[in-house]
């Protein structure tokens, strides 16, 4: 739901900033989470809500905290693996 909703709203830098702090905390501690955002395209939604509002620090500061949570999960499957 949170993903759908910053992905409609993806015109407006507050709901984009707000829905990657709060897909932030849903997946923090939990990579079942994050690799469902990623499954469900989330990381192309945050990476286009990035390049769209490039001037807003607070869009870029939630963003790459997502993205660091993905690049965590993909060095923690390649391990694995």
């Amino acid at each position: 739901l949170v993903l759908e909703l910053t992905k409609r709203n993806i015109g407006s830098a507050e709901v984009h900033e707000m829905g990657c702090g709060a897909l932030w905390s849903l997946a923090v501690n939990n990579s079942e989470v994050m690799a469902k955002i990623a499954s469900a395209e989330g990381i192309e939604v945050i990476l286009d809500g990035m390049k769209k509002h490039g001037g807003s620090a607070g869009v870029q500061e939630q963003g790459c905290k997502v993205l660091s949570l993905s690049a965590g999960l993909a060095a923690e499957n390649q391990v694995k693996t």
